[in-house]
């Protein structure tokens, strides 16, 4: 049976498994098992597909020389500021386009594996 939303807030279920999740005394096996039934239930509550090629997200290539020119063409007063280290601010990482990965070859988005 598939799990809908609607299911899972009419049972409160939910509020059962985030206590054992974050209680300190839940045993292994269970925390075990409510860490499964977390990741099963998140997925269709935060309406993602369980499927990582149909996430319907674009890819992009990135050219860091054309990254490099802009920085070599810009303002000098801006460069000026840029040469202090500055600490980075987290960020919560939603891409509405993803970098393609070049890492261990090229990647085509548009093949199927």
């Amino acid at each position: 049976m598939p799990i809908n939303t609607e299911h899972l807030r009419e049972s409160k279920i939910g509020r059962v498994v985030m206590f054992y999740s974050k209680c300190d005394r839940t045993s292994p096996s269970a925390l075990k098992i409510v860490n499964e039934l977390l990741e099963k239930w998140m997925r269709p509550i935060l309406g993602r597909s369980h499927d990582y090629k149909k996430s319907g997200t674009k890819f992009v290539s990135f050219d860091a020389s054309e990254t490099k020119r802009q920085k070599l063409m810009a303002d000098p007063n801006q460069l000026e500021n840029e040469r202090f280290t500055r600490v980075p601010r987290p960020l919560l990482q939603e891409f509405k386009v993803m970098p393609v990965s070049n890492f261990g070859g090229k990647f085509d988005p548009e093949k199927d594996n």
